[in-house]
């Protein structure tokens, strides 16, 4: 057997936006306790949408490192650094601990790092992510392939060889559900569709991502795209919407329609821009239009992406209905 390439960074992450929450204020969703470490990953499930703006806000007492959305376009942000120049913010993620009804894994973690910090090393020493929807929804294909990229890219640079995934050098667990610091009484967080996704899947999707890197079965990654989020119109925040809005002297029409995507379509920052805002839609997703260009052959999505309508397809409310 070949021995692994531990070299940091040979496992990239997943095309993402940044949107780091600069406006959270201390003790509201957050401390600065100091540097963090990252010692494993800790999962959640939002229960709802639009959770990297909600969790970014100075008044709402909570914070992840990452959003990802359940659905098929798998838009990543990284809300929240851990490491590097100013990750000192310990985000209130798995928090309240509960010695009594956590897990033995959790248990072991608080006791391994504690230190001077307590509970609170919990959140400073997990990485977290918010997958939106609600416990019991689906997670898509494009979104498990997402996150399995990034646990992978995590999991490599904490010194995670692929045949010991998910045990970590120190022995202990790499990923943590919610529910194992606070139990199931206070939360059951990330709920039963996700946890059972990490415990089964995600391995069997992030050993051989970390094998084809590490003892070098695959050719080199190509760079991963650092995408740039899409900026949402004014007037796509109204409510109710109107049904006419005008954007850089440009009439905008409401449809809010989901569409059937037929071939491969880029989504991007603004109407003729080559800059990405996201990953492209593929062959079989569905994403919700909003407003519609005079034209016709732009669409701006639920999260303000401009998005080519040539290959798209509105799906009929008969079809909603069957």
């Amino acid at each position: 057997m070949s021995t692994p390439n531990m070299s940091k960074g040979l496992v990239i992450l997943p095309g993402h936006t940044v949107a780091l929450a600069t406006r959270k204020v201390e003790g509201v969703g957050m401390n600065r306790l100091g540097p963090r470490v990252r010692k494993g990953l800790g999962w959640h499930r939002a229960q709802g949408g639009g959770a990297a703006g909600w969790l970014s806000r100075p008044d709402v007492a909570g914070l992840t490192d990452w959003v990802i959305s359940e659905r098929s376009d798998a838009t990543m942000t990284e809300i929240n650094r851990i490491t590097g120049t100013n990750a000192d913010m310990w985000g209130w993620a798995q928090g309240p601990y509960v010695g009594a009804d956590a897990s033995a894994d959790a248990r072991s973690f608080v006791a391994r790092y504690a230190g001077g910090y307590g509970a609170n090393i919990i959140n400073g020493y997990l990485e977290s992510i918010e997958v939106e929807g609600f416990y019991d929804d689906p997670v898509s294909d494009p979104t498990r392939r997402d996150i399995a990229q990034w646990a992978a890219s995590r999991a490599h640079d904490d010194g995670i060889t692929w045949d010991t995934y998910p045990i970590t050098p120190d022995g202990l667990t790499h990923n943590y559900g919610h529910l194992e610091f606070c139990g199931v009484a206070y939360k059951r967080c990330p709920g039963s569709v996700l946890w059972a996704f990490i415990n089964g899947e995600l391995i069997d999707r992030v050993q051989p991502i970390l094998k084809a890197r590490q003892i070098g079965t695959k050719p080199a990654q190509p760079v991963a795209p650092l995408y740039r989020r899409a900026s949402v119109p004014a007037f796509m925040k109204l409510d109710p919407l109107p049904a006419t809005a005008m954007l850089n002297g440009v009439t905008f029409r409401l449809v809010n329609r989901e569409y059937r995507v037929d071939q491969l379509t880029g989504c991007y920052t603004s109407i003729g821009s080559a800059t990405r805002s996201r990953s492209s839609l593929r062959e079989g997703d569905v994403v919700r239009i909003v407003y519609l260009h005079e034209n016709g052959k732009w669409g701006i999505a639920a999260g303000g992406s401009r998005i080519p309508m040539d290959h798209l397809t509105v799906i009929e409310q008969t079809e909603e209905a069957a």
